[in-house]
């Protein structure tokens, strides 16, 4: 099987599934897998911050131009 083939087995199932069973046991398991993180995990990601700054100023500043309008 050439590399070819295996990338296509790993992309599409429907051509996975039509494989003969010896054909996909020499298909090598994907290296690219679905990895969930915690948001814990994600605060630990370099660069990272929890920030109510950002939030806090766009109330602010749609306060002043709810009272600047009502003006």
């Amino acid at each position: 099987m050439n590399s070819n083939q295996i990338v296509k087995s790993w992309k599409d199932q429907d051509y996975m599934h039509a494989l003969s069973t010896a054909e996909q046991a020499l298909v090598p398991e994907n290296p690219v897998c679905l990895m969930e993180l915690s948001d814990e995990d994600l605060l630990g990601v370099n660069g990272a911050q929890v920030s109510t700054y950002s939030v806090a100023s766009a109330v602010s500043i749609a306060v002043t131009v709810i009272f600047v309008i009502t003006l």
